[in-house]
């Protein structure tokens, strides 16, 4: 199920973990992490998008492996041609969670996605 020299990257043999096994406890399975492109030994390193609301800022906060490129993006009307990059642009992974902090003030509601982009 699980790529060997994947399992032998992060594992310390083929016998120890298993593609349904979640080493880390974050929720994602070893494969789940193979196919997201996670780390599987990290607790912190999981699929996931969060928008947090503070006051007069958002902060949108999430994980993007090393070995992945990301671009933010925000809209106010969800028109397909309304979306626009942020003000970082296109940034490299981490293996850490990365975000971006907007001020609210005065503007109407946003939603945000983000286009991951993997070698």
């Amino acid at each position: 199920m699980l790529p060997d020299a994947w399992e032998l990257t992060y594992f310390p043999s083929l016998a120890t973990q298993g593609g349904d096994a979640d080493f880390d406890a974050d929720g994602l399975t070893n494969y789940e992490e193979f196919l997201y492109d996670t780390l599987p030994n990290n607790r912190l390193s999981r699929l996931d998008f969060e928008v947090i609301t503070a006051g007069d800022n958002y902060t949108v906060q999430w994980f993007l492996s090393s070995r992945c490129s990301c671009r933010l993006q925000s809209s106010f009307t969800l028109e397909s041609d309304s979306w626009t990059n942020t003000q970082n642009g296109q940034r490299a992974g981490t293996d850490a969670l990365m975000s971006e902090t907007f001020s609210v003030a005065g503007s109407p509601k946003r939603s945000f996605r983000l286009i991951v982009e993997s070698p």
